[in-house]
């Protein structure tokens, strides 16, 4: 509301914001169905009938990012596990 409706910060916070929802639905889906299908329903622009029906949002996937490759998981996996035997 600090800018122009059109001007070209607000058009990219909501650009962002938009991106940021369509990976959130998708990733909390799963865990939180009826909120998530409630929240896609809700969603502006042109989306299949279900997020259950949508293709994986494709813009970013954790694997394709330079730094976070098989590798990467597979360290975090590591560092998992002798936290869990410490834990225990």
């Amino acid at each position: 509301y600090t800018t122009q409706a059109q001007g070209k910060p607000r058009r990219s916070a909501q650009t962002a914001m938009y991106h940021i929802l369509q990976a959130l639905v998708h990733w909390l889906a799963p865990i939180l169905s009826f909120t998530a299908e409630e929240i896609w329903q809700h969603m502006p622009g042109s989306k299949a009938e279900s997020v259950f029906l949508s293709q994986w949002y494709s813009q970013w996937k954790p694997c394709a990012h330079p730094v976070m490759n098989e590798s990467y998981f597979e360290a975090i996996m590591k560092i998992r596990d002798a936290v869990n035997k410490a834990i225990e």
